[in-house]
């Protein structure tokens, strides 16, 4: 440090600097100030909830609030909801000191030169109190009520679109079933800032599990468009009985729990058990014919006919679906008809032996539709309920041809424990299993008429016994039967 002469003055500063400092002062003195007078007083351009409080100082604020909760409610809106939260109801009170103190410190008066011309929206003062536990309560009961009248969210999940010809991701649809916790929290943000009202936002419904945006998505509508390529032509009797295309397809195609695409393997099933089978299956249905001589008859039953093995067909299809084949698949069957069915159902040839209850004769006719054989018969008695069942049937394994003959043997009698009757035949040719049949009855002195009325048979088409050397030596194993009337 300089030494001074005793005595001599301290040298001054220069009028610039005297200056400088006297400023500085100044804006200091200011700026303190202004931090004093905001920590107490708010700046311009504030809101607390919407509540203009600008400049208005903490006490100002303070007792305007302190009986904000006489007479206090919120109401709360939403989808099929319409709730009224009474101050009472949940045993609100509001400290409104504590609600300014918090207001006010959401502000910043160390910032105050810059802070005074921006807008200030304070929504986080706290100051009220209430039991949470009655509040939820009130907003869950309320939330159950109106979900009954609610809609559930539909996840995204993947769809045919005609348009395009593909499946492609669609997207989630909200409902209008709400999330009660979440509701909850919305009431209780707002009980806490005395809102007077609010509106259940969007978040608070119950949301899609799966959305548009999921990966695995997209990757099944690519796994289920490779199902589309595949074209199988199906055939029954080398005829074309139905095509498995897309349009076809796209019934099938369902996600897993994994969102993966797969095959409704049971669906396919009973589509062919269902729709294929009513379509191509002449087993015991009503077919219809004209006989040669001009005769209309419709008959319904039997065990003749088409019967689709849906069970195989099913395996036949998903693989080929899976594997995007363009084929013709041969419809695997139980059983099949010599034909397949005209417009009116029939579907066996011109060969076949016509049984005409009505007129207690029987016809055959041979691969030209030429009467080769008829007889008049008796069949089953109709006064003990013997009738003679009608349907379209078959000649059937029982039938031995080289040894036709036969015993036929009656129910056991309860009393004497033995068939109520043994009966030799010579000729036996059964078309319902081996229990019904046409057969000789040499124990009869005539035939046709009414005798089946009230001296029929047990179900068996009686035929005179040249009649039925005759039928023997022209019939085989699978002749249709066709028995009417």
């Amino acid at each position: 440090m300089a030494n001074h002469p005793s005595g001599a003055k301290a040298p001054k500063l220069p009028r610039g600097a005297r200056t400088a400092l006297v400023v500085v002062g100044a804006v200091a003195v200011v700026y303190l100030a202004g931090v004093a007078l905001f920590s107490n007083v708010f700046m311009p351009n504030t809101r607390i909830l919407g509540r203009n409080v600008s400049l208005r100082t903490v006490g100002d604020v303070q007792s305007g609030l302190s009986d904000r909760t006489d007479a206090y409610t919120l109401q709360v809106t939403g989808e099929n909801l319409d709730l009224t939260v009474k101050a009472s109801e949940i045993g609100l009170s509001f400290d409104a000191a504590a609600y300014v103190r918090d207001a006010i410190s959401e502000t910043h008066p160390w910032l105050w030169p810059v802070e005074v011309f921006l807008p200030h929206d304070l929504t986080h003062a706290r100051g009220s109190s209430y039991d949470h536990d009655k509040a939820a309560a009130i907003v869950a009961a309320a939330v159950e009520e109106a979900n009954t009248h609610g809609t559930d969210p539909v996840d995204a999940t993947i769809a045919y679109n005609g348009s395009s010809t593909s499946f492609e991701v669609t997207a989630e649809k909200p409902g209008t079933k709400i999330d009660v916790a979440r509701a909850q929290a919305t009431v209780e943000a707002a009980l806490d800032t005395l809102e007077r009202t609010v509106k259940l936002p969007d978040g608070d419904y119950v949301q899609a599990k799966v959305t548009k945006d999921e990966p695995g998505l997209a990757r099944a509508a690519e796994a289920a468009n490779s199902f589309l390529k595949a074209k199988l032509t199906l055939s029954l009797d080398g005829k074309e009985a139905g095509v498995i295309d897309a349009s076809k397809i796209i019934d099938w195609v369902t996600l897993d729990d994994n969102l993966e695409a797969t095959l409704d393997e049971q669906a396919i099933k009973e589509w062919g058990s269902g729709e294929l089978s009513r379509s191509l299956d002449t087993v015991g249905t009503e077919r219809s014919y004209t006989r040669p001589d001009g005769k209309a008859v419709t008959v319904v039953g039997g065990t003749y006919g088409w019967n689709v093995d849906s069970g195989s067909l099913a395996d036949l299809i998903v693989q080929g679906v899976k594997e995007g084949k363009v084929e013709t698949v041969d419809i695997p069957t139980h059983q099949t008809a010599e034909t397949l069915p005209d417009a009116s159902g029939r579907d066996w040839g011109a060969s076949y032996v016509d049984v005409d209850l009505a007129e207690q004769h029987a016809r055959y006719y041979d691969a030209n539709g030429s009467l080769v054989w008829e007889a008049d018969i008796v069949s089953g008695d109709e006064s003990k309920s013997y009738q003679t069942p009608t349907g379209v049937y078959f000649i059937d394994d029982y039938f031995n041809k080289s040894n036709p003959g036969s015993t036929l043997i009656g129910k056991k009698d309860p009393e004497t424990g033995k068939p109520e009757y043994e009966t030799p035949v010579s000729y036996w040719m059964p078309f319902v299993g081996n229990s019904i049949g046409l057969h000789d009855a040499d124990w009869r002195s005539s035939f046709g008429g009414t005798i089946y009325r009230s001296n029929g048979s047990h179900g068996c088409v009686n035929l005179p016994p040249d009649k039925a050397a005759e039928l023997c030596s022209l019939i085989d194993r699978g002749t249709v039967v066709v028995v009417h009337g």
